[in-house]
């Protein structure tokens, strides 16, 4: 733990350097962004603590977290790093509570029932709010100093089917995109496959 606290103001210490070239406006953003970043939890096994208290898998689905790095470069390679896509459901029209529109089975749902890092188990799908919550006020490149080799080329599944789908064919992704960074929208949950990151 000592190791990752000294990491992180090593962190921060290099990106107020590089701040203060920036001008004056940019300043104010760059270290707004290092105070939003602080409320966040690194736990150094693989696990983040959000400020909303919840859980979240440093690595995508499909990544492995390094440890000696305190990344998702364990596996793969290029910009995904071993990061599986995947459907929501593999039959159309399921999937999820006909109630609560929330997710109840298929490959995204099971990926996360199925998750362990550290030895942590117990995980499941995000909701809405704790994707975006991962988004909001950030840009790219100053989450993904918390969350390291996030790819960028699909959207990341959330549990919660689109009500405005009648049949309920669609749920809701989260981007993690440069141009297109916290932006929603809903997919067919069995022809589009999108990446999954895991809370509890």
């Amino acid at each position: 733990m000592r190791l990752i606290r000294i990491s992180f103001v090593i962190l921060l210490a290099s990106f107020m350097i590089t701040a203060c070239k920036k001008t004056a406006d940019e300043d104010a953003v760059s270290y707004a962004d290092l105070a939003l970043l602080a409320t966040f939890g690194d736990q150094g096994n693989g696990t983040i603590t959000a400020p909303g208290g919840y859980l979240v898998a440093k690595c995508a689905v499909g990544q492995v977290w390094n440890g000696g790095l305190n990344n998702c470069s364990g596996t793969g390679s290029g910009t995904t790093y071993g990061a599986q896509s995947m459907a929501y459901c593999s039959v159309a029209n399921s999937c999820s509570d006909t109630t609560t529109l929330l997710a109840t089975s298929g490959p995204a749902f099971v990926a996360c029932a199925n998750y362990s890092v550290s030895g942590i188990t117990g995980w499941r799908l995000p909701s809405v709010t704790e994707l975006t919550g991962l988004t909001t006020s950030f840009n790219r490149n100053t989450i993904i100093l918390m969350f390291p080799q996030t790819p960028d080329d699909k959207f990341f599944w959330t549990r919660e089917t689109n009500p405005n789908k009648t049949d309920y064919s669609e749920a809701y992704g989260i981007s993690f995109a440069e141009t297109t960074f916290g932006t929603m929208t809903s997919y067919d949950k069995v022809a589009s496959p999108l990446y999954v990151r895991c809370v509890k």
